[in-house]
Protein backbone atom coordinates (compact mmCIF):
# COMPACT_ATOMS: atom_id res chain seq x y z
CA UNK A 1 0.00 0.00 0.00
CA UNK A 2 2.92 2.34 0.63
CA UNK A 3 3.93 2.06 -3.03
CA UNK A 4 0.48 3.05 -4.31
CA UNK A 5 1.05 6.85 -4.13
CA UNK A 6 4.35 6.38 -5.97
CA UNK A 7 2.64 4.40 -8.72
CA UNK A 8 -0.08 7.02 -9.12
CA UNK A 9 2.41 9.84 -9.63
CA UNK A 10 2.70 8.84 -13.27
CA UNK A 11 -0.09 10.27 -15.40
CA UNK A 12 0.31 7.42 -17.86
CA UNK A 13 -0.18 4.89 -15.05
CA UNK A 14 -3.25 6.74 -13.76
CA UNK A 15 -4.84 6.87 -17.20
CA UNK A 16 -3.97 3.26 -17.89
CA UNK A 17 -5.39 2.20 -14.51
CA UNK A 18 -8.65 4.01 -15.26
CA UNK A 19 -8.96 2.32 -18.65
CA UNK A 20 -8.13 -1.11 -17.30
CA UNK A 21 -10.54 -0.62 -14.42
CA UNK A 22 -13.32 0.34 -16.82
CA UNK A 23 -12.51 -2.72 -18.94
CA UNK A 24 -12.57 -4.96 -15.85
CA UNK A 25 -15.90 -3.49 -14.69
CA UNK A 26 -17.37 -4.02 -18.16
CA UNK A 27 -16.08 -7.60 -18.19
CA UNK A 28 -17.48 -8.17 -14.70
CA UNK A 29 -20.92 -6.92 -15.75
CA UNK A 30 -20.83 -9.09 -18.86
CA UNK A 31 -19.93 -12.13 -16.74
CA UNK A 32 -22.83 -11.35 -14.38
CA UNK A 33 -25.28 -11.00 -17.27
CA UNK A 34 -24.07 -14.19 -18.95
CA UNK A 35 -24.20 -16.03 -15.63
CA UNK A 36 -27.82 -15.06 -15.04
CA UNK A 37 -28.70 -15.79 -18.66
CA UNK A 38 -26.98 -19.16 -19.05
CA UNK A 39 -25.29 -20.44 -15.88
CA UNK A 40 -28.17 -19.99 -13.43
CA UNK A 41 -30.76 -21.80 -15.63
CA UNK A 42 -28.29 -24.66 -16.03
CA UNK A 43 -27.70 -24.80 -12.26
CA UNK A 44 -31.45 -24.64 -11.62
CA UNK A 45 -32.02 -27.57 -13.96
CA UNK A 46 -29.28 -29.52 -12.25
CA UNK A 47 -30.74 -28.76 -8.81
CA UNK A 48 -34.14 -30.02 -9.98
CA UNK A 49 -32.47 -33.16 -11.30
CA UNK A 50 -30.74 -33.75 -7.98
CA UNK A 51 -34.07 -33.30 -6.15
CA UNK A 52 -35.61 -35.76 -8.56
CA UNK A 53 -32.89 -38.29 -7.70
CA UNK A 54 -33.42 -37.76 -3.97
CA UNK A 55 -37.15 -38.35 -4.39
CA UNK A 56 -36.43 -41.62 -6.20
CA UNK A 57 -34.06 -42.61 -3.40
CA UNK A 58 -36.83 -41.97 -0.86
CA UNK A 59 -39.17 -44.15 -2.89
CA UNK A 60 -36.58 -46.92 -2.97
CA UNK A 61 -36.20 -46.80 0.80
CA UNK A 62 -39.96 -47.17 1.31
CA UNK A 63 -40.29 -49.98 -1.22
CA UNK A 64 -37.32 -51.82 0.27
CA UNK A 65 -39.08 -51.87 3.65
CA UNK A 66 -42.39 -52.97 2.13
CA UNK A 67 -40.71 -55.69 0.08
CA UNK A 68 -39.12 -57.09 3.25
CA UNK A 69 -42.56 -57.22 4.88
CA UNK A 70 -44.03 -59.06 1.89
CA UNK A 71 -41.22 -61.62 2.01
CA UNK A 72 -41.84 -62.13 5.73
CA UNK A 73 -45.59 -62.59 5.09
CA UNK A 74 -44.82 -65.21 2.46
CA UNK A 75 -42.49 -66.98 4.88
CA UNK A 76 -45.06 -66.98 7.69
CA UNK A 77 -47.88 -68.19 5.43
CA UNK A 78 -45.77 -71.11 4.21
CA UNK A 79 -44.65 -72.14 7.72
CA UNK A 80 -45.25 -75.90 8.30
CA UNK A 81 -45.18 -75.28 12.04
CA UNK A 82 -48.06 -72.84 11.71
CA UNK A 83 -49.95 -75.26 9.47
CA UNK A 84 -49.50 -78.07 12.01
CA UNK A 85 -50.65 -76.00 14.97
CA UNK A 86 -53.71 -74.78 13.04
CA UNK A 87 -54.61 -78.35 12.09
CA UNK A 88 -54.19 -79.33 15.73
CA UNK A 89 -56.55 -76.54 16.84
CA UNK A 90 -59.28 -77.33 14.31
CA UNK A 91 -59.00 -81.06 15.10
CA UNK A 92 -59.38 -80.33 18.83
CA UNK A 93 -60.49 -76.76 19.51
CA UNK A 94 -59.53 -75.76 23.04
CA UNK A 95 -57.91 -72.96 24.94
CA UNK A 96 -54.67 -74.93 24.98
CA UNK A 97 -54.47 -75.48 21.21
CA UNK A 98 -55.53 -71.82 20.67
CA UNK A 99 -52.63 -70.63 22.82
CA UNK A 100 -50.25 -72.93 20.90
CA UNK A 101 -51.27 -71.16 17.69
CA UNK A 102 -50.65 -67.77 19.36
CA UNK A 103 -47.20 -68.88 20.56
CA UNK A 104 -46.38 -70.07 17.07
CA UNK A 105 -47.42 -66.68 15.62
CA UNK A 106 -45.35 -64.99 18.30
CA UNK A 107 -42.25 -66.91 17.22
CA UNK A 108 -42.92 -66.26 13.53
CA UNK A 109 -43.21 -62.49 14.04
CA UNK A 110 -39.52 -62.57 14.94
CA UNK A 111 -38.76 -63.38 11.29
CA UNK A 112 -38.64 -59.65 10.59
CA UNK A 113 -37.47 -56.97 13.07
CA UNK A 114 -40.13 -54.46 11.95
CA UNK A 115 -43.10 -56.76 12.74
CA UNK A 116 -44.66 -55.90 16.09
CA UNK A 117 -47.69 -58.18 15.90
CA UNK A 118 -49.62 -60.71 13.82
CA UNK A 119 -53.33 -61.38 13.43
CA UNK A 120 -54.44 -64.49 11.55
CA UNK A 121 -58.09 -64.66 10.54
CA UNK A 122 -59.35 -68.18 9.98
CA UNK A 123 -62.03 -69.38 7.57
CA UNK A 124 -64.60 -69.22 10.36
CA UNK A 125 -63.58 -65.62 11.23
CA UNK A 126 -61.66 -66.80 14.29
CA UNK A 127 -58.84 -64.36 15.09
CA UNK A 128 -55.51 -65.73 16.18
CA UNK A 129 -53.20 -63.01 17.54
CA UNK A 130 -49.57 -63.05 18.51
CA UNK A 131 -48.79 -62.30 22.08
CA UNK A 132 -48.77 -58.56 22.67
CA UNK A 133 -51.05 -55.58 22.90
CA UNK A 134 -53.22 -54.31 20.05
CA UNK A 135 -55.03 -50.99 20.07
CA UNK A 136 -58.59 -50.42 19.02
CA UNK A 137 -57.28 -48.80 15.85
CA UNK A 138 -55.26 -51.97 15.13
CA UNK A 139 -58.46 -54.02 15.29
CA UNK A 140 -60.35 -51.34 13.39
CA UNK A 141 -58.06 -51.89 10.40
CA UNK A 142 -59.70 -55.31 9.94
CA UNK A 143 -62.92 -53.51 8.99
CA UNK A 144 -61.40 -51.13 6.44
CA UNK A 145 -62.27 -51.58 2.76
CA UNK A 146 -58.77 -52.53 1.61
CA UNK A 147 -58.68 -55.36 4.22
CA UNK A 148 -62.15 -56.60 3.28
CA UNK A 149 -60.96 -56.83 -0.34
CA UNK A 150 -57.97 -58.95 0.78
CA UNK A 151 -60.37 -61.15 2.77
CA UNK A 152 -62.71 -61.99 -0.09
CA UNK A 153 -60.10 -62.47 -2.88
CA UNK A 154 -57.71 -65.35 -3.32
CA UNK A 155 -54.15 -64.25 -2.76
CA UNK A 156 -55.27 -60.64 -2.38
CA UNK A 157 -53.10 -58.23 -0.44
CA UNK A 158 -52.98 -54.61 0.58
CA UNK A 159 -51.51 -51.98 2.86
CA UNK A 160 -53.09 -49.68 5.34
CA UNK A 161 -52.02 -46.09 5.66
CA UNK A 162 -49.28 -45.17 8.11
CA UNK A 163 -50.82 -44.27 11.47
CA UNK A 164 -49.86 -43.50 15.04
CA UNK A 165 -50.97 -46.58 16.97
CA UNK A 166 -51.06 -44.54 20.19
CA UNK A 167 -52.69 -41.31 18.92
CA UNK A 168 -54.16 -41.89 15.44
CA UNK A 169 -55.56 -38.33 15.44
CA UNK A 170 -52.03 -36.81 15.41
CA UNK A 171 -52.39 -36.29 11.61
CA UNK A 172 -48.81 -37.15 10.87
CA UNK A 173 -46.94 -34.30 12.50
CA UNK A 174 -44.36 -35.50 15.02
CA UNK A 175 -40.64 -35.59 15.41
CA UNK A 176 -40.76 -39.04 17.05
CA UNK A 177 -41.82 -41.98 14.90
CA UNK A 178 -41.51 -44.80 17.49
CA UNK A 179 -45.30 -45.35 17.72
CA UNK A 180 -45.99 -45.13 13.99
CA UNK A 181 -47.15 -48.31 12.28
CA UNK A 182 -48.76 -49.68 9.17
CA UNK A 183 -50.50 -52.98 8.45
CA UNK A 184 -50.11 -55.44 5.58
CA UNK A 185 -52.78 -58.06 4.91
CA UNK A 186 -52.37 -61.07 2.67
CA UNK A 187 -54.90 -63.77 1.72
CA UNK A 188 -53.22 -67.17 1.31
CA UNK A 189 -53.83 -70.87 1.75
CA UNK A 190 -52.36 -72.62 4.76
CA UNK A 191 -52.86 -76.26 4.11
CA UNK A 192 -56.22 -76.56 2.35
CA UNK A 193 -57.92 -73.60 4.01
CA UNK A 194 -57.72 -69.92 3.14
CA UNK A 195 -56.57 -67.51 5.84
CA UNK A 196 -56.02 -63.74 5.99
CA UNK A 197 -52.69 -62.86 7.60
CA UNK A 198 -52.26 -59.28 8.85
CA UNK A 199 -48.82 -58.01 9.83
CA UNK A 200 -48.61 -54.94 12.05
CA UNK A 201 -45.25 -53.33 11.35
CA UNK A 202 -43.27 -50.45 12.80
CA UNK A 203 -42.86 -47.53 10.36
CA UNK A 204 -40.22 -45.81 12.50
CA UNK A 205 -37.20 -47.00 10.52
CA UNK A 206 -38.27 -45.99 7.03
CA UNK A 207 -39.89 -42.76 8.29
CA UNK A 208 -36.62 -41.79 9.94
CA UNK A 209 -34.75 -42.70 6.75
CA UNK A 210 -37.11 -40.49 4.74
CA UNK A 211 -36.56 -37.64 7.19
CA UNK A 212 -32.77 -37.97 6.94
CA UNK A 213 -32.73 -38.26 3.15
CA UNK A 214 -35.07 -35.32 2.58
CA UNK A 215 -33.73 -32.85 5.12
CA UNK A 216 -31.07 -31.20 2.89
CA UNK A 217 -33.22 -31.13 -0.25
CA UNK A 218 -36.90 -30.70 0.62
CA UNK A 219 -38.79 -28.45 3.02
CA UNK A 220 -41.30 -31.23 3.73
CA UNK A 221 -42.67 -34.55 2.48
CA UNK A 222 -45.87 -36.54 2.74
CA UNK A 223 -47.37 -39.99 2.05
CA UNK A 224 -50.77 -40.12 0.32
CA UNK A 225 -53.18 -42.91 -0.58
CA UNK A 226 -54.23 -43.63 -4.15
CA UNK A 227 -57.01 -41.05 -3.89
CA UNK A 228 -54.53 -38.32 -3.05
CA UNK A 229 -55.50 -38.09 0.60
CA UNK A 230 -52.47 -37.56 2.84
CA UNK A 231 -52.04 -39.85 5.84
CA UNK A 232 -48.54 -38.81 6.86
CA UNK A 233 -46.59 -35.58 6.51
CA UNK A 234 -43.39 -34.15 7.89
CA UNK A 235 -41.91 -30.68 7.60
CA UNK A 236 -43.34 -27.66 5.76
CA UNK A 237 -45.64 -29.10 3.10
CA UNK A 238 -49.21 -28.10 2.28
CA UNK A 239 -50.97 -31.42 1.74
CA UNK A 240 -54.26 -29.68 0.92
CA UNK A 241 -52.63 -27.85 -1.98
CA UNK A 242 -54.81 -28.08 -5.10
CA UNK A 243 -51.79 -28.60 -7.40
CA UNK A 244 -50.73 -31.58 -5.29
CA UNK A 245 -54.22 -33.12 -5.29
CA UNK A 246 -54.56 -32.60 -9.04
CA UNK A 247 -51.10 -34.05 -9.75
CA UNK A 248 -51.90 -37.22 -7.76
CA UNK A 249 -55.34 -37.58 -9.35
CA UNK A 250 -53.96 -37.38 -12.89
CA UNK A 251 -50.69 -39.26 -12.25
CA UNK A 252 -50.21 -42.18 -14.63
CA UNK A 253 -46.46 -42.72 -14.81
CA UNK A 254 -43.91 -44.57 -12.74
CA UNK A 255 -41.23 -41.89 -12.49
CA UNK A 256 -41.09 -38.58 -10.66
CA UNK A 257 -43.26 -35.71 -11.82
CA UNK A 258 -42.75 -32.08 -10.74
CA UNK A 259 -45.55 -29.52 -10.41
CA UNK A 260 -45.46 -26.19 -8.54
CA UNK A 261 -42.49 -27.32 -6.44
CA UNK A 262 -43.99 -30.74 -5.62
CA UNK A 263 -42.07 -33.88 -6.56
CA UNK A 264 -44.48 -36.85 -6.72
CA UNK A 265 -43.66 -40.51 -7.25
CA UNK A 266 -45.81 -43.67 -6.75
CA UNK A 267 -44.76 -46.33 -4.26
CA UNK A 268 -45.84 -49.24 -6.46
CA UNK A 269 -45.90 -52.01 -3.85
CA UNK A 270 -48.44 -50.23 -1.64
CA UNK A 271 -50.42 -47.96 -3.97
CA UNK A 272 -49.14 -45.04 -1.94
CA UNK A 273 -47.79 -41.81 -3.31
CA UNK A 274 -44.71 -40.05 -1.99
CA UNK A 275 -44.80 -36.25 -2.34
CA UNK A 276 -41.93 -33.90 -1.44
CA UNK A 277 -41.89 -30.12 -1.68
CA UNK A 278 -39.06 -27.67 -2.36
CA UNK A 279 -39.37 -24.13 -3.72
CA UNK A 280 -36.81 -22.69 -6.17
CA UNK A 281 -34.85 -20.89 -3.44
CA UNK A 282 -34.33 -24.13 -1.54
CA UNK A 283 -33.44 -26.10 -4.66
CA UNK A 284 -30.96 -23.51 -5.84
CA UNK A 285 -29.37 -22.90 -2.44
CA UNK A 286 -27.07 -25.84 -3.14
CA UNK A 287 -25.44 -23.92 -5.97
CA UNK A 288 -25.73 -20.37 -4.66
CA UNK A 289 -22.51 -20.71 -2.68
CA UNK A 290 -20.76 -21.98 -5.79
CA UNK A 291 -22.17 -19.13 -7.87
CA UNK A 292 -21.33 -16.46 -5.27
CA UNK A 293 -17.84 -17.88 -4.80
CA UNK A 294 -17.28 -17.69 -8.56
CA UNK A 295 -18.34 -14.04 -8.63
CA UNK A 296 -16.12 -13.18 -5.64
CA UNK A 297 -13.13 -14.93 -7.22
CA UNK A 298 -13.66 -13.05 -10.48
CA UNK A 299 -13.93 -9.72 -8.63
CA UNK A 300 -10.73 -10.53 -6.73
CA UNK A 301 -9.04 -11.39 -10.01
CA UNK A 302 -10.11 -8.01 -11.43
CA UNK A 303 -8.57 -6.16 -8.47
CA UNK A 304 -5.33 -8.14 -8.73
CA UNK A 305 -5.19 -7.56 -12.49
CA UNK A 306 -5.57 -3.80 -12.13
CA UNK A 307 -2.91 -3.71 -9.39
CA UNK A 308 -0.41 -5.75 -11.41
CA UNK A 309 -1.03 -3.74 -14.58
CA UNK A 310 -0.50 -0.49 -12.66
CA UNK A 311 2.77 -1.80 -11.25
CA UNK A 312 4.01 -3.11 -14.59
CA UNK A 313 2.92 0.07 -16.39
CA UNK A 314 4.82 2.18 -13.88
CA UNK A 315 7.94 0.08 -14.40
CA UNK A 316 7.53 0.41 -18.17
CA UNK A 317 6.94 4.16 -18.48
CA UNK A 318 9.07 5.49 -15.64
CA UNK A 319 12.29 5.12 -17.73
CA UNK A 320 10.60 7.12 -20.49
CA UNK A 321 9.98 10.01 -18.09
CA UNK A 322 13.58 9.80 -16.92
CA UNK A 323 14.84 9.93 -20.50
CA UNK A 324 12.55 12.88 -21.22
CA UNK A 325 14.03 14.84 -18.29
CA UNK A 326 17.56 14.09 -19.51
CA UNK A 327 16.72 15.30 -23.01
CA UNK A 328 15.19 18.46 -21.59
CA UNK A 329 18.55 19.23 -19.98
CA UNK A 330 20.29 18.69 -23.31
CA UNK A 331 17.74 20.89 -25.09
CA UNK A 332 18.75 23.70 -22.72
CA UNK A 333 22.37 23.38 -23.82
CA UNK A 334 23.65 21.32 -20.88
CA UNK A 335 26.15 18.87 -22.42
CA UNK A 336 28.13 18.25 -19.24
CA UNK A 337 28.20 14.78 -17.67
CA UNK A 338 24.70 13.83 -18.75
CA UNK A 339 24.29 10.07 -19.26
CA UNK A 340 21.04 8.12 -19.62
CA UNK A 341 21.47 4.81 -17.77
CA UNK A 342 18.13 3.17 -18.67
CA UNK A 343 18.13 -0.66 -18.76
CA UNK A 344 14.74 -1.92 -19.94
CA UNK A 345 15.64 -4.37 -22.71
CA UNK A 346 13.30 -2.71 -25.23
CA UNK A 347 13.13 0.23 -27.65
CA UNK A 348 13.36 2.72 -24.76
CA UNK A 349 16.76 1.29 -23.85
CA UNK A 350 17.75 1.45 -27.55
CA UNK A 351 16.72 5.08 -27.66
CA UNK A 352 18.60 5.78 -24.43
CA UNK A 353 21.78 4.14 -25.79
CA UNK A 354 21.52 6.04 -29.06
CA UNK A 355 21.00 9.24 -27.11
CA UNK A 356 24.15 8.52 -25.07
CA UNK A 357 26.06 7.76 -28.27
CA UNK A 358 24.73 10.94 -29.80
CA UNK A 359 25.82 13.06 -26.83
CA UNK A 360 29.26 11.39 -26.67
CA UNK A 361 29.77 11.65 -30.40
CA UNK A 362 28.54 15.23 -30.38
CA UNK A 363 30.92 16.26 -27.62
CA UNK A 364 33.85 14.43 -29.24
CA UNK A 365 33.24 15.96 -32.65
CA UNK A 366 32.80 19.42 -31.17
CA UNK A 367 35.99 19.17 -29.15
CA UNK A 368 38.02 17.75 -32.06
CA UNK A 369 36.85 20.25 -34.60
CA UNK A 370 37.15 23.24 -32.28
CA UNK A 371 40.71 22.33 -31.32
CA UNK A 372 42.05 21.17 -34.72
CA UNK A 373 39.99 22.72 -37.49
CA UNK A 374 38.55 25.85 -35.92
CA UNK A 375 39.30 28.02 -38.92
CA UNK A 376 40.07 25.80 -41.90
CA UNK A 377 37.16 23.42 -41.38
CA UNK A 378 34.56 25.79 -40.00
CA UNK A 379 32.15 24.58 -42.66
CA UNK A 380 32.68 20.95 -41.61
CA UNK A 381 31.99 21.86 -38.00
CA UNK A 382 28.84 23.68 -39.09
CA UNK A 383 27.78 20.58 -41.03
CA UNK A 384 28.27 18.37 -37.95
CA UNK A 385 26.61 20.64 -35.42
CA UNK A 386 23.69 21.36 -37.76
CA UNK A 387 22.77 17.69 -37.87
CA UNK A 388 21.61 17.60 -34.27
CA UNK A 389 18.45 19.40 -33.09
CA UNK A 390 17.81 18.67 -29.38
CA UNK A 391 14.53 20.61 -29.52
CA UNK A 392 13.30 18.36 -32.31
CA UNK A 393 14.23 15.31 -30.20
CA UNK A 394 12.59 16.77 -27.10
CA UNK A 395 9.38 17.57 -28.96
CA UNK A 396 9.37 14.10 -30.45
CA UNK A 397 9.70 12.56 -26.97
CA UNK A 398 6.82 14.72 -25.79
CA UNK A 399 4.79 13.32 -28.69
CA UNK A 400 5.73 9.81 -27.54
CA UNK A 401 4.60 10.67 -24.01
CA UNK A 402 1.27 11.92 -25.36
CA UNK A 403 0.75 8.73 -27.39
CA UNK A 404 1.65 6.61 -24.36
CA UNK A 405 -1.05 8.37 -22.31
CA UNK A 406 -3.50 7.52 -25.08
CA UNK A 407 -2.27 3.87 -25.10
CA UNK A 408 -1.54 4.14 -28.83
CA UNK A 409 1.26 1.61 -28.56
CA UNK A 410 1.57 0.79 -32.26
CA UNK A 411 1.99 4.48 -33.04
CA UNK A 412 4.59 4.80 -30.26
CA UNK A 413 6.55 1.98 -31.86
CA UNK A 414 6.29 3.64 -35.29
CA UNK A 415 7.45 7.09 -34.13
CA UNK A 416 10.13 5.55 -31.90
CA UNK A 417 11.50 3.51 -34.81
CA UNK A 418 11.46 6.58 -37.04
CA UNK A 419 13.30 8.67 -34.44
CA UNK A 420 15.88 5.93 -33.91
CA UNK A 421 16.43 5.82 -37.68
CA UNK A 422 16.91 9.60 -37.86
CA UNK A 423 19.33 9.65 -34.94
CA UNK A 424 21.37 6.79 -36.31
CA UNK A 425 21.55 8.51 -39.67
CA UNK A 426 22.68 11.77 -38.07
CA UNK A 427 25.39 9.94 -36.12
CA UNK A 428 27.03 8.43 -39.20
CA UNK A 429 29.74 11.10 -39.54
CA UNK A 430 32.82 8.88 -39.21
CA UNK A 431 35.44 9.92 -41.76
CA UNK A 432 33.29 12.94 -42.70
CA UNK A 433 30.88 10.78 -44.57
CA UNK A 434 28.72 13.49 -46.13
CA UNK A 435 27.16 11.51 -48.99
CA UNK A 436 24.46 8.88 -49.03
CA UNK A 437 22.16 7.19 -51.53
CA UNK A 438 18.97 8.77 -52.80
CA UNK A 439 16.97 5.82 -51.41
CA UNK A 440 18.39 6.37 -47.93
CA UNK A 441 17.67 10.09 -48.05
CA UNK A 442 14.08 9.28 -49.09
CA UNK A 443 13.77 7.03 -46.04
CA UNK A 444 15.19 9.80 -43.83
CA UNK A 445 12.63 12.28 -45.19
CA UNK A 446 9.80 9.76 -44.69
CA UNK A 447 10.92 9.17 -41.09
CA UNK A 448 10.96 12.92 -40.53
CA UNK A 449 7.47 13.30 -42.09
CA UNK A 450 6.18 10.45 -39.94
CA UNK A 451 7.37 12.20 -36.77
CA UNK A 452 6.03 15.59 -37.85
CA UNK A 453 2.70 13.95 -38.64
CA UNK A 454 2.32 13.07 -34.96
CA UNK A 455 3.60 16.45 -33.68
CA UNK A 456 1.43 18.73 -35.82
CA UNK A 457 -1.88 18.71 -37.59
CA UNK A 458 -0.16 17.72 -40.84
CA UNK A 459 -2.52 17.44 -43.80
CA UNK A 460 0.16 18.00 -46.43
CA UNK A 461 0.25 15.76 -49.46
CA UNK A 462 3.72 14.56 -50.43
CA UNK A 463 4.26 13.44 -54.03
CA UNK A 464 7.56 11.73 -54.91
CA UNK A 465 8.75 11.86 -58.51
CA UNK A 466 11.91 9.80 -58.35
CA UNK A 467 13.49 7.94 -61.27
CA UNK A 468 14.19 4.34 -60.36
CA UNK A 469 17.69 4.59 -61.84
CA UNK A 470 18.45 7.47 -59.47
CA UNK A 471 17.75 5.52 -56.24
CA UNK A 472 21.35 4.36 -55.75
CA UNK A 473 22.99 7.63 -56.76
CA UNK A 474 25.11 9.42 -54.14
CA UNK A 475 23.98 12.87 -53.04
CA UNK A 476 24.98 15.15 -50.11
CA UNK A 477 23.39 14.00 -46.88
CA UNK A 478 20.61 15.97 -45.29
CA UNK A 479 19.83 18.22 -48.21
CA UNK A 480 16.26 17.19 -49.13
CA UNK A 481 14.89 17.05 -45.58
CA UNK A 482 15.60 20.75 -44.73
CA UNK A 483 13.92 21.79 -47.97
CA UNK A 484 10.84 19.71 -47.07
CA UNK A 485 10.88 21.22 -43.58
CA UNK A 486 11.01 24.76 -45.00
CA UNK A 487 8.13 23.92 -47.36
CA UNK A 488 6.04 22.61 -44.43
CA UNK A 489 6.62 25.41 -41.96
CA UNK A 490 7.31 28.44 -44.18
CA UNK A 491 5.08 27.53 -47.12
CA UNK A 492 2.11 25.40 -46.02
CA UNK A 493 1.67 26.12 -42.28
CA UNK A 494 -1.07 28.53 -41.25
CA UNK A 495 0.67 30.88 -38.81
CA UNK A 496 -2.58 31.52 -36.93
CA UNK A 497 -3.89 27.95 -36.50
CA UNK A 498 -0.69 25.92 -36.86
CA UNK A 499 -2.41 23.67 -39.43
CA UNK A 500 -0.29 22.35 -42.29
CA UNK A 501 -2.24 21.89 -45.52
CA UNK A 502 -1.18 21.76 -49.16
CA UNK A 503 0.98 19.77 -51.56
CA UNK A 504 4.70 19.20 -51.82
CA UNK A 505 6.29 17.65 -54.93
CA UNK A 506 9.75 16.13 -54.51
CA UNK A 507 11.49 15.36 -57.78
CA UNK A 508 14.86 13.54 -58.14
CA UNK A 509 16.27 12.44 -61.51
CA UNK A 510 19.30 12.40 -63.71
CA UNK A 511 19.66 15.51 -65.85
CA UNK A 512 22.37 16.15 -68.46
CA UNK A 513 24.87 13.87 -66.74
CA UNK A 514 24.12 15.31 -63.30
CA UNK A 515 21.47 14.99 -60.62
CA UNK A 516 18.48 17.30 -60.35
CA UNK A 517 16.61 17.64 -57.04
CA UNK A 518 13.57 19.89 -56.77
CA UNK A 519 11.21 20.51 -53.82
CA UNK A 520 8.11 22.50 -54.81
CA UNK A 521 5.12 23.51 -52.64
CA UNK A 522 1.88 25.30 -53.45
CA UNK A 523 2.01 27.47 -50.32
CA UNK A 524 2.06 31.20 -49.76
CA UNK A 525 5.43 31.77 -51.50
CA UNK A 526 8.16 34.32 -50.73
CA UNK A 527 7.89 38.05 -51.22
CA UNK A 528 10.08 39.42 -54.04
CA UNK A 529 12.03 41.69 -51.70
CA UNK A 530 12.91 38.83 -49.38
CA UNK A 531 13.70 36.43 -52.20
CA UNK A 532 16.66 38.46 -53.51
CA UNK A 533 18.24 38.69 -50.06
CA UNK A 534 17.42 35.17 -48.94
CA UNK A 535 21.01 33.88 -49.01
CA UNK A 536 22.57 37.04 -47.61
CA UNK A 537 21.17 36.92 -44.09
CA UNK A 538 21.88 34.52 -41.30
CA UNK A 539 19.21 32.04 -40.28
CA UNK A 540 16.98 33.30 -37.50
CA UNK A 541 17.43 30.95 -34.51
CA UNK A 542 13.88 31.66 -33.34
CA UNK A 543 12.37 30.04 -36.46
CA UNK A 544 11.68 26.37 -37.13
CA UNK A 545 14.44 24.76 -39.24
CA UNK A 546 16.91 27.23 -37.76
CA UNK A 547 19.92 24.87 -37.77
CA UNK A 548 19.69 23.68 -41.35
CA UNK A 549 18.55 26.48 -43.66
CA UNK A 550 18.95 27.48 -47.27
CA UNK A 551 22.14 29.46 -46.51
CA UNK A 552 23.65 26.38 -44.85
CA UNK A 553 22.77 24.17 -47.84
CA UNK A 554 24.17 26.71 -50.31
CA UNK A 555 27.45 27.00 -48.38
CA UNK A 556 27.88 23.22 -48.13
CA UNK A 557 27.18 22.71 -51.83
CA UNK A 558 29.65 25.45 -52.65
CA UNK A 559 32.27 23.82 -50.41
CA UNK A 560 31.72 20.37 -51.94
CA UNK A 561 31.54 21.50 -55.58
CA UNK A 562 34.11 24.30 -55.85
CA UNK A 563 32.02 27.38 -55.06
CA UNK A 564 29.70 26.98 -57.98
CA UNK A 565 26.07 28.02 -57.70
CA UNK A 566 24.04 24.81 -57.47
CA UNK A 567 20.79 26.08 -55.92
CA UNK A 568 17.97 28.17 -57.39
CA UNK A 569 14.72 29.43 -55.85
CA UNK A 570 11.52 30.37 -57.66
CA UNK A 571 8.42 31.74 -55.97
CA UNK A 572 5.29 31.72 -58.11
CA UNK A 573 2.12 29.98 -56.86
CA UNK A 574 4.25 28.58 -54.11
CA UNK A 575 7.99 28.06 -53.81
CA UNK A 576 10.29 25.74 -55.78
CA UNK A 577 13.88 25.06 -54.70
CA UNK A 578 16.03 23.34 -57.36
CA UNK A 579 19.47 21.82 -56.75
CA UNK A 580 21.68 20.50 -59.57
CA UNK A 581 24.97 18.76 -58.78
CA UNK A 582 27.35 16.55 -60.71
CA UNK A 583 26.66 12.84 -60.76
CA UNK A 584 28.73 11.07 -58.08
CA UNK A 585 28.31 7.44 -59.19
CA UNK A 586 31.78 6.37 -57.99
CA UNK A 587 31.70 8.13 -54.62
CA UNK A 588 31.70 5.98 -51.46
CA UNK A 589 30.31 8.60 -49.14
CA UNK A 590 33.66 9.76 -47.69
CA UNK A 591 33.85 12.74 -50.00
CA UNK A 592 36.03 14.96 -47.84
Amino acid sequence: MKRLPVLLRSRIVRNLAKRVLLAEIASFLIIIILSFAFLLPMLNARAAGMANDVCMQMKTEVEATLYGIEVAAQYISSSRELEATLDSYYDNPSDRTFEIVRLTLNRLKLSHPEIRGLILEGPDRVLFTSIGSFSDYDYGILEQDWHKWARISDYGSGYSSVYDSVSPESSGRTAHFGAWSFAYSRSSFIGTDRYVLTLYCSAAKFLNNLEYTAKNTFSGHSLLDNAGVPFFRSGAIETDNFALQEAVATFSGISVTKQDGYFIVPVSASMWYLAAHADDSLLNSTFYDYFNTTIILFATLCVLTVSLIMYQAYRTVSPLGKLSKTMNLVSKGDLGDIVSDIKTGDEIEDLSNIFNEMICSLKEQIDRRISIERNEHKMKYGLLISQIDPHFICNTMNAINFLAKERRFEEIEAINTALIGLLRDRLRVDGFRVLDTVSHEIKTVNDYLLIQGYRYDNNARIDWLVDEEALELQIPKNVIQPLVENALFHGLMNEDTGEIRGRIIIEIRKNNGGILMRVKDDGRGIEAGKLSNLFMREADPSKRGRHIGLRNIKDRLAYLFNDKNHIEIESSNGTAVTIEIPCLDGADGEFL
